[in-house]
């Protein structure tokens, strides 16, 4: 009986624990594809994974499962991909970010501009700010690292609090940490002094 419900269930997801390349039915699976989200393609591309993990699918069968659902900019871009990289899930999803302009800058924009809705939880909200807060700082390579996160909220606090000149002048320059920042800060301070 035990035996009869695996290959049940086999079937059902279109795949197989022990072969799942040999087994795995793709039409079978494109049923259980949630549709693509041109509002927020990054929690669509979280939703997609974890479906993709709970289901058992083949990491080199995603990329194929993930453009049935691709519409609007995100169709665009991937259409554009030749070659591996058009089955290539990573690339795929990074052009997809990258055509809604899913950059380090958006996430800590989307981040600070969240606010508390009418009829929200406070559950709901503080789930999203984190939801928010960790995109920001793993797109900017922090994820675990303390370090990384003090310089980026002391490199972010910085930009806050110094003359529109100069932040804009950094901004421009887009250095990669609190460090260079503040050498690049000050040779434009002494740059302007001098004129």
């Amino acid at each position: 009986n035990l035996m009869k419900a695996k290959e049940k269930e086999r079937q059902r997801l279109g795949g197989s624990e022990q072969e799942p390349e040999q087994y795995f039915n793709i039409t079978k699976a494109a049923n259980f594809v949630p549709k693509f989200t041109e509002s927020d393609p990054d929690r669509y591309f979280s939703f997609f994974e974890k479906t993709a993990l709970e289901q058992g699918w083949p990491k080199q069968k995603w990329a194929t499962l993930v453009r049935t659902q691709l519409v609007g900019k995100g169709f665009q871009r991937v259409e554009t991909l030749e070659g591996q990289n058009f089955s290539n899930y990573d690339k795929i999803k990074e052009e997809v970010l990258l055509a809604y302009q899913m950059i380090p800058e958006k996430y800590r924009q989307k981040f600070r501009n969240k606010k508390f809705r009418d009829g929200q939880t406070l559950t709901e909200f503080g789930n999203e700010k984190l939801f928010l807060f960790k995109k920001w700082v793993c797109s900017k390579g922090v994820n675990k690292d303390y370090n990384k996160l003090v310089d980026l909220m002391v490199h972010e606090e910085l930009y806050n609090t110094i003359p529109v000149d100069l932040r804009e002048y950094l901004e421009d320059k887009n250095p990669d940490n609190l460090s260079e920042a503040l050498d690049l800060g000050d040779r434009f301070l002494a740059r302007r002094e001098l004129v």
